[in-house]
């Protein structure tokens, strides 16, 4: 498989030192703030995208409208303010992926130690809530993140929806005042180098319990990634969340 690396940040160095690694020696390129720009038609079969969310619209339409495959790991971009996803985007990708047939599988982390956390944490907190717990998220990062975590809003949705009807939103961030009594809270920590950890809390009057996901390596979520493109190549012409490898759309 030709690999296409989009965006050349810290994650996309990344994507290129790992598929040299494994002894890729063909790799295209695209970042066009940093002078690498689009070719007149694109030539790999996979592109992993790591842009900006500015940029991560038009790329992952570009690829789509190109007949090839994509795999997503910039975060905003397909997000809404609250943490649900633009189903509206999504599905112009579906029907760009099924014009031009081609693939994208997207996610907010594609670590192993997340998707085991996302695939147990409902039943999870749906003891908890039984049991009489209030819960809450607490990410960490580095001082260079411009944005909430998407990894924190994903796992904060998860439980929002455990803890429904009772609560309806994640309070993002904002201390200055009493919790309302639908909110669950999120908050946000911002040290050095920090790559990423991430805290999910339940609290009850006697004890307490946190589910803790630590990044100790970068390179997980291009591994991460990089298993989900030589997956997402085996797969109908569709979008898929990348995390659980469901097709979004089955319509």
């Amino acid at each position: 498989m030709i690999y296409g690396i989009c965006g050349h940040g810290r994650m996309g160095k990344l994507v290129e030192k790992v598929l040299k690694g494994r002894g890729v020696k063909r790799i295209e390129i695209i970042d066009p703030p940093l002078g690498m720009p689009w070719p007149a038609s694109l030539s790999s079969d996979m592109y992993i995208c790591f842009t900006t969310p500015d940029a991560g619209y038009e790329t992952t339409k570009k690829i789509l409208k190109s007949g090839k495959n994509a795999v997503v790991g910039t975060t905003k971009f397909y997000v809404k303010a609250d943490g649900s996803e633009d189903m509206k985007m999504l599905r112009e990708f579906e029907e760009l992926a099924e014009i031009y047939g081609g693939r994208m599988a997207y996610s907010v982390n594609f670590s192993a130690g997340t998707l085991g956390i996302a695939e147990n944490l409902k039943s999870f907190a749906t003891t908890m809530k039984r049991l009489g717990f209030g819960t809450g998220i607490l990410d960490l990062h580095h001082i260079r993140k411009q944005d909430w975590s998407g990894t924190g809003k994903m796992l904060g949705n998860i439980v929002l929806e455990v803890y429904s009807p009772e609560k309806t939103e994640l309070n993002l961030g904002d201390a200055n005042r009493k919790l309302e009594g639908q909110e669950i809270s999120m908050a946000g920590l911002r040290v050095g180098d920090e790559p990423g950890t991430h805290y999910i809390v339940f609290s009850s009057p006697d004890d307490s319990v946190e589910i803790v996901h630590r990044v100790r390596n970068p390179e997980t979520f291009v591994r991460g990634a990089l298993d989900n493109a030589d997956w997402l190549i085996t797969q109908p012409f569709g979008v898929y969340r990348g995390l659980t490898k469901e097709r979004v759309f089955q319509d």
